[in-house]
C-alpha cells in the first residue's frame, strides 16, 4: 500500500473525502472506506511492533568458527552450565555479547539443523566427495549416518562414515579403493540415481 498522509485520514473521519493538497505526492493514493483507514493503521501498529522487536544477536564468523572448534573436542557443552558460562564469556571476547542462553539455544538449534541434513542422506546413497573448495576427490557410498564413530558423533560433527570407492588421482586419472572414512556432510554431493 502506498503512503497515505495523516491530515488525509483525518478528513476521511470527518466524512470528508476529498484530497488535501498535502496528498499530491507520487507516493499517495487515496482511500475511500473506513476499512482501508483500519488497514493503514494495523500496518502502522504492526511496523511499531516490528521496531520494538527484540533484535537478535547473531554471532560473528569468528564466534562460530571458535564454538565449532570447540564442539569437536567438547561435544557435550551443554550438560553444564559452567561450561556453558565460560564459553559464552570466551565468545563475547570475540565479537558480540552472548550470554550462556543465547549459546545454549544456538547449541539447540544447530543440533536441529544438523538432524535435518542427516535426514537427506540415507544409508546406501551413491555420493560425490569433494574437497573444501568443491571439487570432486572421489566417489563411494553412505554407510553411517547417525551414531558414533571413531569417537565421532556423527550429528554433531555434521559428517558421514562414506565407503569411498574411487579417488581421483588427478583432473584424468581416478583409481579404485575400498576405504571406509568419514567424510564433512557439507562436502558430499548425491548422485541422483538414473531411471531406466
Amino acid at each position: 500500500m502506498a503512503i497515505v498522509q495523516v491530515d488525509y485520514l483525518a478528513s476521511i473521519e470527518n466524512g470528508q473525502n476529498q484530497l488535501s493538497e498535502d496528498t499530491s505526492d507520487q507516493n499517495t493514493e487515496p482511500i475511500n472506506s473506513i476499512q482501508n483507514v483500519e488497514e493503514f493503521r494495523s500496518m502502522e501498529i504492526s511496523e511499531e511492533r516490528q521496531e520494538n522487536k527484540r533484535r537478535r544477536t547473531l554471532m560473528n564468523d569468528k564466534q562460530i568458527q571458535t564454538i565449532e572448534k570447540a564442539l569437536l573436542n567438547h561435544p557435550v557443552m551443554k550438560k553444564s552450565d559452567g561450561t556453558l558460562q565460560r564459553w559464552a564469556a570466551e565468545l563475547s571476547r570475540h565479537g558480540s555479547k552472548i550470554t550462556a542462553d543465547q549459546l545454549k539455544n544456538w547449541l539447540s538449534n544447530r543440533k536441529g539443523k544438523l538432524a535435518r541434513a542427516a535426514a537427506k542422506f540415507k544409508v546406501g546413497q551413491h555420493v560425490i566427495l569433494t574437497d573444501d573448495k568443491g571439487q570432486e576427490v572421489g566417489k563411494g557410498t553412505i554407510h553411517l549416518v547417525k551414531g558414533v564413530w571413531s569417537g565421532k558423533n556423527l550429528v554433531e560433527s555434521s559428517s558421514y562414515v562414506v565407503d569411498v570407492k574411487e579417488l581421483k588421482k588427478s583432473a584424468a586419472q581416478s583409481v579404485s579403493c575400498d576405504i571406509r572414512m568419514l567424510w564433512n556432510s557439507s562436502q558430499l554431493v548425491l548422485i541422483q540415481q538414473q531411471l531406466p
